[in-house]
């Protein structure tokens, strides 16, 4: 009997453990909520505050830099992602009119630095917007002051408003973007750009501006013309941040490739996104280059039967 009650547990022993294991569970619960909550709050942010809180900030690379500083095995990743990940996505849905996270940085790794002398047109709108916001407040001050009066705005005038001010809005979040220097840290090679450069040519579907901004579903069902097809009814952060700053990297781009083969791929890249766009002052731009490089460019250009 003695020798029986020696091998039975200490009941103090077991019961001892209970508490830690509950301190143990509690703790794990906590870290599981604290990191749900985490998440959710970088849901919400956009994609400049997360690049400031998730980047780590190397020394800004030399663009066209030749010798990887990617470890080996983040490498292979990194070019599996792009071809067996990347391309599939972007050639099976057009792009998306509202989330354009994937695009803005799309653009940052092609080139961290891209200028805006590739998007006259936009740069045009918004300084014509900036320069008709100044007008209103110069005669909402002569109202105040007595020496103006005007009619109220039409629903359409006041809708009209909005939509500039929106774009506007997408505009300076769209520059912050270009001037972000978290994209000088992206742990990229050229090649990897210049393969950017060329799926972006080869895969990226851009839905026509007009394809769902000139029509509009009454309340009977039937639809009617609301603009005429050079206005663009809504402002969309894809046609007037994204796509943009993914013209601005390419021209970028094709300003300091290293051959003029890369180069082509650039301009191809920039005709391909402009032409899906239609939008017409896009389109004149890109055409009035195409005539410039025809009229002045003497480089002999490698084509093949895509391009």
């Amino acid at each position: 009997a003695g020798s029986k009650t020696s091998e039975q547990p200490h009941p103090t022993l077991v019961m001892s453990n209970n508490p830690s294991q509950s301190q143990q569970q509690q703790q794990e619960d906590q870290h599981d909520a604290a990191k749900a909550i985490q998440d959710a709050v970088i849901d919400q942010m956009s994609l400049s505050e997360r690049l400031q809180r998730t980047s780590r900030l190397y020394n800004p690379n030399e663009f066209g830099e030749l010798h990887s500083i990617v470890h080996d095995p983040m490498e292979l990743r990194l070019d599996s992602f792009l071809k067996h990940a990347l391309v599939p996505f972007l050639k099976n849905r057009p792009a998306h009119t509202q989330q354009v996270d994937l695009l803005h940085v799309l653009a940052m790794a092609i080139h961290p630095h891209p200028t805006e002398q590739a998007i006259k047109d936009v740069v045009l709108e918004m300084e014509d917007d900036e320069e008709e916001e100044e007008e209103d407040d110069d005669d909402k001050d002569e109202e105040e002051n007595g020496k103006k009066t005007s009619p109220d705005p039409t629903p359409l005038q006041k809708r009209d408003i909005e939509i500039k001010e929106k774009k506007q809005k997408i505009w300076e979040y769209t520059q912050l973007l270009m001037t972000n220097i978290a994209a000088s840290s992206f742990q990229l090679q050229y090649r990897h750009r210049l393969l950017l450069v060329q799926i972006v040519t080869d895969c990226l579907v851009v839905p026509s501006i007009h394809h769902s901004s000139t029509r509009k579903k009454t309340h009977g069902g039937s639809s009617s013309s609301s603009h005429p097809t050079n206005v663009v009814a809504v402002a969309s952060p894809l046609f007037d941040g994204a796509i943009p700053h993914l013209r601005a990297s390419l021209y970028a781009f094709g300003l300091a490739a290293m051959s003029p083969y890369d180069a082509h791929w650039a301009q191809c890249g920039l005709v391909a996104v402009s032409v899906q766009t239609r939008k017409l002052a896009t389109l004149k731009e890109e055409w009035s280059r195409l005539l410039h490089r025809l009229v002045d460019d003497k480089t002999n250009y490698m084509l093949d039967h895509h391009h």
